[in-house]
Parts: C-alpha cells; structure tokens; sequence
C-alpha cells in the first residue's frame, strides 16, 4: 500500500493495523493536509449487509462534532478497496502515557473530564463506542485527548439486539459475532454476548480510569476467558486502598462504573462527567485553601524571622556591650591609665569640644552596677575602634 494513491489520498506510512484493518499516513492531494486511513477487512468488504451497515453507522458518527472526538472525513472506496479517512492525532496513545504507579490527581482529572463529556456527547446521539481502551484514546502534543474508532460504533438506538457486536474489532474474540471488543475492557454483559448499550460503555471506560489511577487494570487473568471470568465474577481492589493520595471520592466514582449490574452503573456518561467535575471543583476548592494556608503559613514564618533577627540583634549589642565593658576595664586597670585620664580631662575641659562629641555620638551614656548593657552603636565599634575605646573610657570616673 505505501506509495500508492486511493482515490486522492495517497499513502505514505503504515501507522498501525489490528482486526479492523490497516491504518495508514495519507497526503489528501486535493486538500493539501495529512489524514489518517483505515482500510476495512476484505472479509467485511465483501458482505453487502456489513458493508451497507458500515456506512451508515459511520457516517452517523461522522456527525458527531465534538474537540475530543477524533473526526470521521469520509467513508471511501477506489480500486475496490473500501475505506474512511479521518484527523490525524500526532501524539500517543494513553496507554503509553499511563505511569506504573498511576497518574497524580490534576492529569487524571485533565484527561478522564474530556473523554467522558465526548462519550457523553456520543450516547447523546445514540451512539455506544464498543471499544474503549486505552489504546483508542489519542493524547496530543498539546496535552489534549481524543477517542478513536468511533466511525465502527454502535447505533443502539436505531438497530435491534439482534445486530449488535457483528463488527469485528482490534483484539476481538469474534465467536459467530457473539462477543466484540478488547477482552480485558469489556462490560459483564459485553462479555456474554448480550446487548451492548451505554452503560457498557461506562464499564469500560471504569476500566480505563482505573488503570489510570493505579496504572494496573482492576480485572486480571492468564488468558482471555479467565479475564472474561473476572469480569463477570470478581470486585476489584478500591482505588482508595492501592492508591490512598487519590480522593476518596474518586474511588466511589469508579466503583460505580465497575457494577456488575448495568442498572446500578451511570445510565450514560453524562451522569459520570457531572460527578467528575464536581470532584474538580472541589479538588480545585482545596487546592485554594491550600494556597492561601501556604501565603499565611509564609507571612508568618516571615514574621518569625523578622523577630529572630531582632533577637539576634540584640543579643549581638549585649555581647558587644560586654566587650566594651571588658576592654574599658582592662584599659582603667592599665599603666596607660592615667595618661588616658589626662586625655578626657582635656577633653572635658573643652564644654565645645564636649558638646561637639556629645553631638556627634547623640548619647550621653553611664556605667550600671551589675551586669551592665550599654546601648552601643555596633556599626561605630567596628569602623573606628579607637573613638570606641575613647567613648569606653569616658564611661569611668577616675580612680
């Protein structure tokens, strides 16, 4: 197929290939863009019934105009091959893009939001997917996730029970159409062959948000048929108990998805995008009274440190008091003594010289009996330490 050209698309790339056929890269010449071609199965190509119903649900679907709906174009056939081109999504699957641990709540939530209000926006239409999984939902370059394959939908509104899972699909166990999708996301009732409608849908995309949340699937098996086992049978483990940084409400949510009774599930996806984004709004409501806990919790610990440095200040101008104390001492007990003495005599001889001084320093300070602290102008002792022990000495009377 690379290299040929269908109708005015031509091929460029292979991009993947599963039970519904080949996808593939395409020029469409006409237009000018890149586009995404599925080419059906010779099998449901040939049957004139599948082929006619193929068209019909596609184009149904190629209605559907919703930003994280991948888009149907067109449905096709050239040179006998029968085909649909629709956007292509540059990016990865989801699954690619789950962690082992599960994803943190804010891109769980930016993700789970939209593919739940476009399946919301599908059964609206009366259209179920029949196939959700993570591999068939595209996650941009810019972060935004879009749902593939709805041009192979289901429309339940307009076709019996008799009809439903006919389609082959990527991954399917095709039992005489009795079972469609990927085992391991598949509803109760998809799993036994019986009627698929939206609440399916639900179920699978519990599976989807489940795994998303833990980063494993809540069903598990060696095979196929213990998988189906486990979905029919088993409750899975709660989010709450593998994931506990997850909201509680979050849990409940899934495990209302994953019942096993379709009446006990959301009716449609519309009643589980309403409780996803009330858990939004509430998460985002914490989020800003964590905010502002954290502004508080800053001006306070800006407060305290505003009196710690007013501590360490005055701790810092008691040593330095204690210093000049011991120095002053040191220096009256001193053969210099008296000779400093003569000094301050002169000095204080001189009301100008002393009021000049007095001026300058803009204190007139006293010696205090016991352990005295003396308001001392660090800046001066450090910068001129002769003035300091001039000041020190007119602090003690003579001897």
């Amino acid at each position: 197929m690379i290299g040929k050209t269908l109708s005015h698309f031509k091929i460029i790339a292979k991009l993947g290939e599963g039970g519904m056929g080949e996808v593939y890269l395409a020029e469409d010449t006409k237009l000018d863009r890149k586009v995404a071609i599925k080419v059906l199965p010779t099998e449901m190509a040939s049957d004139p019934e599948l082929l006619a119903r193929f068209d019909r649900e596609a184009k149904a679907v190629a209605a559907l105009n919703h930003p994280n709906i991948v888009t149907v174009h067109s449905v096709e056939e050239a040179a006998g091959i029968h085909f649909f081109t629709m956007e292509l999504v540059e990016g990865e699957t989801l699954g690619r893009l789950i962690p082992p641990e599960g994803m943190p709540i804010e891109k769980f939530l930016d993700l789970a939001l939209p593919v739940a209000d476009a399946l919301a926006e599908a059964h609206e239409q009366g259209i179920t997917h029949r196939d959700l999984k993570p591999g068939n939902i595209m996650v941009d370059q810019k972060g935004r996730a879009k749902i593939l394959d709805f041009g192979l939908a289901k429309l339940w509104r307009s076709t019996s029970a008799l009809e439903a899972s006919q389609l082959p699909t990527e991954d399917a166990m095709t039992q005489e159409g009795m079972i469609l999708g990927t085992c391991a996301y598949m509803s109760p009732e998809q799993a036994q062959g019986q009627t698929v409608y939206p609440p399916s849908d639900v179920f699978s995309l519990g599976i989807v948000l489940y795994e998303m949340a833990t980063g494993s699937r809540p069903f598990h098996g060696d095979n196929k048929l213990s998988i189906l086992t486990a979905l029919i049978r088993d409750t899975p483990e709660p989010i709450s108990d593998s994931s506990p940084a997850l909201p509680p409400e979050l849990s409940e949510i899934v495990a209302r998805c994953l019942r096993k009774d379709p009446a006990k599930r959301y009716a449609n996806a519309s009643g589980l995008k309403e409780d996803l984004e009330r858990l939004q709004a509430e998460y985002q409501t914490t989020l800003a009274s964590l905010e502002e806990a954290r502004t508080e919790q800053g001006r306070l610990a800006q407060e305290v440190h505003v009196l710690a440095a007013e501590i360490e200040s005055l701790e810092a101008r008691t040593a330095a008091a204690r210093t000049r104390e011991a120095v002053g001492n040191a220096i009256v007990s001193s053969s210099g003594y008296a000779e400093a003495q003569q000094k301050l005599k002169g000095i204080r001889s001189s009301i100008r010289e002393r009021n000049k001084l007095l001026q300058y320093y803009q204190y007139e300070r006293r010696p205090v009996a016991g352990d005295a602290v003396f308001d001392v102008q660090i800046e001066t002792f450090a910068a001129d330490p002769r003035t300091a022990i001039d000041e020190v000495l007119a602090e003690f009377p003579e001897r």
